[in-house]
């Protein structure tokens, strides 16, 4: 499992001259004499307000030769003012970048002197955690973080700065660092367990018969021994054994166990593996696909949903639980009404709400809310249900999100959907990024208690586009596309977080399949990534692609296996999002997903 390492940004503390280190968190500022006259303005503590311009920025004037500054408009500087031999945390990495729920973060450095070190969690400019001060000896050390706030609670998901301040035993300074480490519980991670809300092997009068599949990727190095565990709506469970050779992928045909039942899925694994569900109706011309999660929740968002004419919108309770589960789902419409019902969920069973019956003729979103954890979906049909799509809920809400799949040329229509399940309203700033590098960006105002909908092609008509989402306030994310004049669409959640590893069980280039497998880089910086097609037969084959920084890259799977069933693993070397989007029939039909990450932390 690869992890990268992270750079010694110091938070904005640093004026890059005269190795001027102003460290607002310890009230001090320390500098280097100059062998040259020099006049260095401290821009980070200017007082732009002042009256009289000669009294807004402080400034130091070195003589040169070594001598001491002569200091203007002292009272705007620290109270502390010195020279100082200032040294640098040098190797400051992080393993583990991003945690799973109950994961947590090591983050290492090395200490050039013995010291007194401060740990500190931020999220923006607000401290979510003050860790523990200790007094350590100069080498090699590290500390984690379990992703809780200070009172004890998990943090939302996205991206938070662990700091680190040195306050040494002799003389020096040494300048503050931090890192970077991301919490995602939304999107899972390779894993021993995976749940699966939504299920149907019957038939309907528009849709046609169902057909249904696990597919489970198995990238390491032995046998895989898997346990499916069944559970209809009355409540009855059915257990079959599978076994995943090493480096393959694993079908596992639902129907053919239960051929006429709406059914949801626990799997449980004896080795990390990665599992998605996918199905197929309207004889083979329709479908919709989505990775599965690791594990129950009290609480799930789901931003995308529709009730509108044509549409007909279902959330999948899944209870793996013993007990009765009490269930609240509160519907948003995109002009802020919403509506509240309650359900209780048997134990073992899965539980249907048609979501027309609640709130028709709207955009919507939904959030649930248990006493005990639960496993959500939606899924979501058009034209007489013979097209339709599905996607995961979101666990957690976050200020941070991607989406690497988009597309708005050759009639195909992109839409990206928040969710604001909070009281205020939250600003949300997206980011469209092309293939070339380029990046379009716009602002939008999510009300409270609402749903809001961003057509991509109003911003880039005739593009492939990555979107990342930066709110003030925390946000569900979704993504929807629909082609061929909405005859067919998919539909997948963002994750709040890139990764080093990610895994695509499900992908088809046989039989009229296509599929694309799409890569998100966010960064400033270039990235290579080594994918690995592992087929049933456990037979493998690697290629490697770099992505430029700020840009979506897309890989044709065809051209490496022209007709094969097959899961992907993506390694990168840097953080980077990767999704799936397969085509059949003509492009008739076509389903999405988000990859699962590495493994769960």
């Amino acid at each position: 499992m690869s992890y990268y390492p992270r750079g010694t940004a110091s938070l904005g503390l640093i004026d890059a001259a005269a190795g001027l280190v102003v460290d607002n968190a310890g009230g001090a500022l320390f500098y280097r004499p100059t062998a040259s006259p020099m006049r260095v303005p401290v821009f980070s503590r200017a007082d732009w307000a002042a009256a009289d311009p000669a009294k807004r920025v402080p400034t130091l004037d070195f003589p040169g030769a070594g001598g001491e500054p002569t200091v203007t408009n002292r009272d705007l500087l620290p109270g502390v003012l010195g020279a100082a031999n200032v040294r640098d945390l040098a190797g400051v990495t992080v393993t583990g970048p991003t945690m799973g729920p109950g994961g947590s973060a090591t983050v290492s450095y090395v200490l050039p002197v013995a010291s007194t070190v401060r740990a500190s969690v931020w999220d923006g400019p607000r401290r979510v955690r003050e860790l523990a001060s200790t007094h350590q000896e100069a080498g090699r050390r590290s500390f984690e973080w379990d992703g809780t706030d200070g009172a004890g609670d998990r943090v939302a998901d996205g991206r938070y700065a662990v700091r680190i301040d040195v306050y040494p035993d002799d003389a020096s300074a040494v300048r503050p660092a931090s890192a970077d480490v991301w919490v995602n519980s939304d999107v899972p991670g390779l894993a021993r367990d995976w749940y699966f809300a939504e299920g149907y092997t019957g038939a309907s009068p528009g849709s046609g018969d169902f057909q249904e599949y696990i597919l489970v990727a198995n990238p390491g190095g032995g046998s895989a021994r898997l346990k499916a565990t069944f559970m209809l709506a009355d409540g009855r469970t059915l257990e079959k054994v599978f076994s995943a050779s090493p480096h393959s992928r694993l079908t596992i045909a639902v129907d053919d166990i239960l051929p006429d039942a709406e059914v949801s899925v626990h799997l449980h694994a004896d080795a990390d593996v990665a599992a998605e569900r996918s199905m197929y109706f309207s004889g083979g011309r329709a479908g919709h696909d989505s990775i599965g999660v690791n594990g129950p929740s009290t609480a799930w968002y789901l931003a995308e949903g529709c009730t509108r004419a044509g549409f007909d919108e279902y959330v999948q309770v899944q209870n793996p639980g013993e007990a009765d589960a009490s269930v609240a789902a509160t519907f948003m419409a995109s002009d802020g009404s919403t509506e509240k019902r309650e359900y209780a969920v048997g134990p073992h069973t899965r539980f249907t709400i048609h979501v027309n019956q609640v709130m028709d003729g709207r955009d919507v979103s939904t959030m649930v809310e248990s006493d005990s954890p639960v496993v959500v979906e939606r899924s979501q049909y058009l034209n007489g249900m013979t097209a339709g799509t599905c996607s995961l809920g979101a666990r957690s809400l976050s200020r941070t999100w991607y989406l690497a799949e988009g597309y708005t040329g050759g009639g195909f229509e992109e839409y990206v959907l928040l969710q604001n399940p909070g009281q205020s309203a939250s600003d949300a700033t997206l980011f469209f990024m092309d293939r070339t590098g380029t990046s379009a960006i716009r602002n939008y105002t999510v009300a409270g208690r609402s749903r809001f909908t961003v057509p991509v092609g109003d911003v880039l008509p005739g593009s492939e586009v990555s979107v990342r989402v930066s709110a003030d306030a925390p946000l569900a994310v979704e993504r929807a596309m629909y082609w061929n004049g909405r005859s067919e669409g998919h539909a997948s959640i963002g994750t709040p977080s890139p990764d080093g590893d990610w895994y695509l069980p499900d992908c088809c280039t046989a039989g009229g399949f296509e599929t694309w497998v799409q890569v998100q880089n966010p960064t400033d910086g270039e990235h290579r990534v080594t994918m690995t097609f592992m087929e049933p037969s456990g037979k493998t084959t690697e290629r490697s692609y770099t992505l430029a920084p700020r840009s979506r890259f897309t890989v044709d799977t065809g051209t490496v296996l022209p007709s094969a069933e097959f899961s992907v693993s993506a390694d990168a070397d840097g953080p980077v999002i990767v999704e799936k989007s397969v085509y059949f029939a003509g492009r008739a039909g076509g389903t999405c997903s988000i990859g699962a990450r590495g493994a769960a932390r």
